[in-house]
């Protein structure tokens, strides 16, 4: 598998979101887990990629999920809201 850049400025330079670098970064990590690539499984018949995408893309979600909770949990620790 192809290694990507790695460091805080990911996706900086070529305008990409670092969201949807992260993204892609679990996709290819679900599809590593089932021993195959992106290329790997663009080869496969259609129902097959399309199941494999598919699950892929739940576990990244799931993935992006986890973070964006834990983001807000620290930052309402951080930040509490004031009462008014």
């Amino acid at each position: 598998m192809e290694k990507r850049e790695e460091g805080p400025n990911v996706g900086e330079d070529d305008g990409e979101d670092p969201d949807s670098v992260l993204a892609r970064a679990y996709l290819e990590e679900f599809l590593e887990a089932q021993g195959l690539t992106l290329p790997a499984v663009r080869k496969l018949p259609k129902d097959r990629r399309r199941e494999l995408l598919s699950r892929a893309s739940r576990f990244a979600s799931d993935r992006l999920a986890d973070i964006e909770a834990k983001r807000r949990l620290l930052d309402e620790l951080h930040h509490p809201p004031k009462n008014q």
